[in-house]
């Protein structure tokens, strides 16, 4: 008795060239990232089969392949390999079982509902962007992460800081977060559902800034913590229950892995070159995502119902939102309060030169200071000064201008010499000795300085002075 004849190969060529070929235990096609070449998956592998009207996706145990219908060369080809496709996982030994568990995926997929988490933090984000616009650098200072006011009691900052966007008038940063957080979370609430989607998004913004507070960042503002617990989340869906997915909800693994190197060599060229990126945040958050979605992912596959722990951790999350929104709008109605803040600063142990001569300076330059204000100023701007090992002119300048408004004249004028020794050609410098010698108008304070390229033992944080308001840190 002869082996029965194995089919025939099938082949759907496509517009660029390449094919998609069906063989007799499974099929080649393109990669997921076209310049890695073509892939051969098994029939057997094949875990789900979706069609919309602009793409077809394959998921398999180890991926998901994303064909466009634009793609193919002939019309009706890619029905036509959808069709080849089932017959040939229904022709398997457990073919139909097989069959079954994609209808069950479908009816999964029948199920998503609005993405109404996702909506929800991105209208607040939104929001708040308008609110930072309208209130100048208040409500930023009011809300952002800082190491130091958070360790001084000030804990709504570890909420609220996921809110706030650096440079609200060109939002290029709240419209990045914005489009990754809708695209992701999007995905991501299809596939556990929203209230377990709320808590991954709410312990990955702790977690971002839990993470900031541990590496000792002094300002840090943005939501892209979030969107990278969200990305960890997703991550650990994938690598886990992928093969139990809607081959739509899925990220292709080559996609994963060539987003998470791209993304550890930008952090690593944004830690030695671009230090206003938040690197550890988003550490922070991407792991507390992928951990968060261990705990709460299988069940919500399985669209459980909520237990008591994650209502009640949802419930907790949504106190800790609202209070520390209203602990916002109240230090945003009070204003900031700068003498609290340097007692809080002289406290601390480890706190940045940055902050320090940030506080000073706003002290010493406030309208009409008192005494005791400047006194507060000093003591900033004299560890500031210390701390930084007297190396970065922008410091030494704040403590020549907190001589200067104390009345020190000679004291400033010998500070000044010394930022000017530092950095010669900076006009600003020259401006500010000027003031001090009486030859410009005590009011009559020069623009700041171009930024420096950083050279040893210059601080990278702060390019010049008089702009403290400035995030050091997007998120």
């Amino acid at each position: 008795m002869s082996a029965p004849e194995e089919p025939r190969p099938i082949d759907y060529p496509l517009r660029d060239g390449g094919r998609i070929t069906l063989e007799s235990r499974g099929f080649r096609h393109p990669e997921a990232v076209r310049f890695a070449g073509d892939a051969f998956t098994p029939y057997d592998r094949i875990t789900h089969v979706a069609v919309s009207s602009r793409s077809l996706r394959v998921g398999t145990e180890r991926s998901v392949y994303v064909l466009n219908r634009h793609a193919f060369a002939r019309e009706g080809d890619a029905e036509a390999l959808v069709g080849q496709l089932a017959r040939r996982v229904a022709e398997l030994p457990d073919g139909m079982a097989r069959i079954a568990r994609m209808r069950g995926i479908d009816r999964t997929a029948a199920q998503a509902r609005p993405q109404r988490v996702t909506w929800a933090l991105l209208a607040l984000c939104a929001a708040v962007q308008v609110l930072q616009l309208l209130s100048g650098d208040r409500l930023q200072e009011a809300g952002a992460f800082s190491a130091t006011l958070v360790r001084g009691g000030e804990l709504w900052r570890l909420v609220t800081a996921n809110l706030l966007h650096a440079a609200p008038w060109l939002p290029v940063h709240f419209v990045l977060n914005g489009l990754a957080l809708l695209t992701l979370g999007a995905l991501l609430e299809w596939t556990i559902g929203s209230a377990r989607t709320a808590l991954v998004m709410g312990v990955s913004g702790i977690g971002a800034m839990g993470a900031s507070l541990w590496v000792n960042y002094e300002e840090a503002v943005g939501a892209s913590g979030v969107v990278m617990g969200v990305f960890g989340a997703l991550v650990f869906l994938e690598l886990r229950h992928g093969a139990e997915l809607p081959a739509q909800w899925r990220l292709p693994r080559s996609i994963i892995w060539m987003g998470i190197c791209l993304q550890l060599i930008l952090e690593g060229l944004a830690w030695a070159f671009l230090p206003i990126i938040a690197t550890g945040a988003h550490v922070g958050g991407f792991v507390s995502g992928f951990l968060t979605a261990a705990i709460v992912g299988r069940p919500g596959l399985r669209r459980e119902a909520l237990g008591t722990g994650l209502r009640a951790a949802n419930a907790l999350m949504a106190v800790a939102l609202v209070a520390s929104l209203a602990s916002v709008a109240a230090a945003w109605r009070e204003g900031p309060d700068w003498m609290r803040r340097a007692e809080i600063l002289m406290r601390e142990k480890h706190v940045p030169p940055l902050a320090l001569n940030n506080a000073a300076w706003l002290l010493a330059t406030a309208e009409d200071p008192d005494p005791e204000e400047l006194d507060a100023a000093l003591l900033l701007a004299e560890r500031a000064v210390q701390e930084s090992q007297r190396r970065d002119p922008s410091i030494l300048d704040t403590l020549a201008e907190v001589h200067f408004q104390r009345g020190e004249r000679s004291q400033a004028v010998e500070v000044i010499e010394e930022a000017i020794r530092i950095d010669p050609r900076e006009a600003y410098y020259l401006g500010q000795r000027d003031r001090f010698l009486g030859r410009r108008a005590p009011e009559d304070r020069p623009g700041p300085p171009a930024p420096r390229r950083p050279g040893p033992g210059f601080n990278r944080e702060r390019p010049g002075p008089l702009d403290p308001s400035m995030p050091e840190i997007g998120v």
